[in-house]
């Protein structure tokens, strides 16, 4: 019996209920089943370009393997990775690189040591990534002369090409950069700029100025770096201030007022920030946060809490599969694991790189986000 793909247009990684029920309970719908959830491997990039995975049945054995492609070269460390599809709908996993020549690769199947990666080239630093609706699209470096100037890059086959969309004409949009973008369901994408998050609702063609986020005080909080969907909620993480905001995507005019995190001003990139089943988790150095989320209801439930009392690198990502288990990357190749909604992360063994001085930068399962 087949799966379904799609229902009203909305992606079946994106569903959370259909009139009212779980997509848990669901069955079938028109004779079609609810496709399997929950992670088959779990993939990390790595500083210089090395590629490490595993199995989701055994995450304490992992391979790791150089993804061998130039440009990048091999001193090029990579920013942020994604998992979506192709143009002919099979799996595809995009990766960002920290240079302006390389700036993405391309592989369809990171689980695997004889893969061929290819390089993506567009003369343009790309800090995030996104896949959804058959659509990718990347946002990042907003300096300089186009194509390096306030573009977004987007991609309609699968990854296969790429073509600028000019946001320049987007409300108070600036010659800086872009840290974060995320998928919402349907055709609907969110990036953010400073303390602006921009909407588009028709797959990254065109953009405009959904909010601008203020704080309790009618002040500017400072920069977003996080941004992420999950339970009908956006989520965003403000740099600096330390400060987690919220609201429903049925109104994301409508924001919640901050709710600051102890001592997490320096997380900078959107892979050191997981979420999924209506919890958010971010990570850095030996800590973590987590939140349950809804609409404009945050409610904290760790505080720059000890990752783990064994012994292990800095965090630098975190990735979920939505159903409860959170995985964290750390330098040296460490990796942590929680299974119980990250109220507690044990460290795993056979970590990848282990002694190596890698640090893990991005670390994803292969599900369709969000989740």
């Amino acid at each position: 019996m087949p799966t379904y793909e799609k229902v009203n247009a909305v992606a079946a990684g994106s569903i959370e209920k259909v009139n009212g029920v779980a997509k848990a309970s669901i069955e079938t719908i028109n004779g079609a089943t609810t496709p399997t959830s929950g992670a088959t491997v779990w993939v990390t990039a790595m500083n210089a370009r090395d590629i490490a995975y595993c199995s989701n049945s055994d995450t304490t054995s992992w391979t790791n393997y150089d993804a061998g492609i130039n440009p990048p070269t091999s001193g090029v460390n990579p920013l942020s990775m994604g998992y979506g599809k192709d143009g002919s709908s099979n799996a595809m996993w995009i990766i960002t690189n920290a240079t302006d020549n390389g700036e993405m690769m391309s592989a369809p199947n990171a689980a695997d040591s004889s893969t061929t990666w290819t390089a993506i080239q567009n003369d343009y630093r790309l800090f995030d990534i996104a896949w959804g609706n058959d659509v990718w699209v990347a946002v990042g470096q907003m300096t300089g002369s186009s194509p390096k100037g306030n573009n977004v890059f987007r991609s309609t086959d699968g990854g296969a090409n790429w073509s600028s969309v000019d946001v320049s004409g987007a409300t108070s949009i600036a010659n800086t950069g872009c840290y974060a973008i995320c998928y919402a369901g349907g055709t609907t994408f969110y990036f953010s700029q400073q303390n602006r998050i921009y909407k588009s609702t028709d797959s990254g063609a065109s953009w405009a100025l959904a909010h601008t986020l203020l704080d309790s005080g009618s002040s500017d909080p400072g920069d977003i770096r996080a941004l992420q969907v999950t339970n009908s909620s956006l989520v965003a993480f403000i740099k600096s201030a330390g400060e987690m905001f919220s609201c429903s995507l049925s109104d994301d005019t409508d924001w919640s007022t901050e709710t600051a995190l102890t001592s997490s001003g320096g997380i900078s990139l959107n892979t050191y920030m997981a979420s999924g089943g209506g919890r958010v988790v971010l990570v850095q150095s030996q800590k973590f946060w987590a939140a349950d989320v809804s609409g404009k209801s945050i409610t904290l439930e760790h505080n720059n809490a000890d990752l783990s009392s064994d012994t292990h690198g800095n965090a630098t990502s975190v990735g979920t599969d939505g159903t409860g288990t959170f995985i964290v990357g750390c330098t040296d190749g460490d990796i942590l694991k929680s299974t119980d909604n990250a109220d507690s992360f044990s460290k795993q063994g056979g970590d990848p790189g282990a002694g190596a001085s890698l640090k893990c930068v991005a670390m994803i399962a292969d599900v369709y986000l969000p989740v």
